[in-house]
């Protein structure tokens, strides 16, 4: 009787095409997919957390979010609920398929990490608007109060230089505006983010409500 690393199975629980055939299964898929995995969430295209658990005594891997999970059993097949669950799919058959280079794993910290959320952006682009909105409003101020300072011998010089003072004046107003929302919302997005991983249970012993059971060890 062959094993289930050298036969083509075909997922029972899953979305999949029912003739689609694996050509790789067993512990192996399962290394495969798991690696693939942690090299998305090392890149942030996914933020999910993945365990190996066992079930009635065999070995599953499980991928879940804040809203869903992946069950993936050693025949290939998957089972779940939420958005994750098709994307895991998708990944799946990629990882089956012998003509796939999985990523190798990433080198360093790729896990998930609360205390590595930045609060605020320290971006060199958010810096460099800082210094030109600076300049901007300086320039603007010198050139608007220029006319108390300075005798323009040709007449209307004091109106050009006041109305060249207003303009610079509101263009780095503007460019601050643009690093204060640029603030708020890399503020937002790592809210956001930080209370996603804490749904998950990142960085706790919290483990969402909807997981399946597995066996005690």
């Amino acid at each position: 009787m062959s094993s289930p690393n050298e036969e083509s199975l075909t997922p029972p629980d899953s979305d999949l095409p029912s003739d689609l055939e694996f050509s790789i299964v067993g512990k192996e898929l399962l290394n495969r997919v798991e690696l693939d995995i942690r090299d998305r969430i090392s890149r942030r295209n996914i933020i999910a957390a993945i365990e190996t658990i066992h079930i009635d005594d065999e070995e599953n891997l499980l991928i879940y979010d804040d809203a869903g999970y992946a069950l993936i059993a050693l025949d290939g097949s998957v089972s779940g609920m939420g958005s994750i669950r098709t994307e895991i799919e998708n990944i799946v058959v990629l990882c089956s398929m012998d003509t796939y280079d999985v990523p190798e794993l990433p080198a360093g910290d790729f896990s998930l990490n609360i205390d590595a959320i930045s609060k605020s952006s320290s971006g060199i682009g958010n810096k460099l608007l800082q210094i030109l909105a600076s300049s901007f409003l300086i320039i603007g101020i010198l050139l608007l109060f220029s006319p108390l300072f300075i005798n323009f011998p040709r007449p209307g010089s004091g109106i050009l230089t006041t109305v060249s003072g207003f303009g610079f004046i509101f263009t780095g107003l503007f460019l601050l505006l643009v690093v204060v929302h640029s603030r708020l919302s890399d503020r937002f997005r790592s809210t956001e983010y930080e209370d996603r991983l804490k749904k998950i249970g990142i960085g706790s012993d919290f483990r969402p409500d909807f997981l399946p059971p597995s066996d005690k060890k």
